[in-house]
């Protein structure tokens, strides 16, 4: 995902990296911040009940109020940027990351991202 955003932002567009970090307590915190949990904080809709079996009850409201927001301002505007977020290039690596304390991180998981940058794209 990451070298498709620097060769997207290398030939001119404007990037913007996300990601979602908040971990779910539900079954034991087991599900951590697993795939599409971002869903209803997306949406903002947490009506379904399996959604509240897999979020549990406890939700930052700033979380869906900033990813929410932000999703909103892309389909409206083609900017996901809300209050100036930075894009992303290859040296920073700038990152929104929504959590409890949502922030802008240059280059989250740095060291684990480095493994992956000399296998080759092409097989």
């Amino acid at each position: 995902m990451l070298r498709i955003a620097e060769a997207h932002q290398c030939a001119g567009g404007s990037t913007r990296v996300y990601r979602f970090a908040w971990r779910s307590g539900s079954f034991g915190g087991r599900a951590g911040a697993s795939h599409r949990m971002e869903g209803p904080f997306v949406l903002d809709d947490f009506t379904l009940s399996l959604t509240n079996r897999l979020l549990g009850d406890e939700r930052p409201a700033n979380l869906t109020r900033e990813l929410h927001g932000s999703w909103i301002s892309f389909a409206t505007t083609g900017d996901p940027a809300v209050a100036g977020r930075p894009e992303y290039e290859p040296g920073s690596r700038y990152t929104m990351v929504f959590d409890e304390k949502t922030a802008v991180v240059s280059d989250p998981e740095g060291e684990r991202r480095a493994c992956w940058d000399h296998v080759p794209l092409d097989g």
